[in-house]
């Protein structure tokens, strides 16, 4: 991290959300939505979320951010000119800031994060034993299949959340190898 009292970064953002009154279909309101989730993703691939639309950088993602902010205004590009050809306009531009936060500010901004991902964790464990409950009724071939599915991405996003943690020196780090232990639980109680 740099000079001058620099300790790290934040990413503050606003997206245009599916509750807008000119989205009359469902169509369309799924249209924003999907745009929305992805973008949140993106944004979220960064670090750790500190409140609802705070990210807290990982060191080795400050570099990624222009990409991030590139991403996200052409998705919504994407999206404004496909709605204009159904004859809907929204005026509202997604806002993105990214901010350098002092020593005093980035230890704040980790106490937040700190609390985000322990309430992560807390629903993620739940999530995981109710799936390792009910693996003894499901039966379904592809009904397994979606399970594993959702399991992987779910691994794949809490190892990256493993590096962010570390990465950040946040306590819970060794939590996220508890949750992922669980997730690899249920993916081998998945295949019996």
């Amino acid at each position: 991290m740099s000079g001058d009292g620099v300790m790290g970064k934040i990413v503050v953002y606003d997206l245009v959300s599916e509750n807008n009154v000119r989205l009359v279909s469902r169509e369309l309101r799924d249209k924003v939505r999907t745009v929305r989730v992805l973008c949140t993703e993106k944004l979220h691939s960064l670090g750790v979320m500190c409140t609802e639309s705070v990210i807290l950088v990982s060191p080795s993602c400050e570099n990624e951010i222009e990409d991030a902010i590139n991403y996200v205004n052409r998705k919504y590009e994407e999206l404004f000119r496909e709605l204009e050809a159904y004859g809907v306009s929204i005026e509202w531009r997604p806002i993105i800031r990214v901010l350098d936060t002092t020593v005093e500010q980035f230890e704040a901004f980790r106490e937040l994060a700190e609390r985000q991902i322990v309430s992560r964790i807390d629903e993620t464990v739940e999530r995981i034993n109710q799936i390792l409950e009910s693996l003894v009724e499901i039966t379904e071939t592809a009904q397994r299949r979606r399970i594993r599915a959702r399991l992987l991405d779910l691994r794949r996003e809490w190892r990256r959340l493993r590096e962010a943690t570390t990465q950040l020196q946040l306590r819970s780090a060794s939590d996220v190898e508890y949750v992922l232990e669980l997730i690899d639980q249920a993916l081998s109680r998945l295949e019996e």
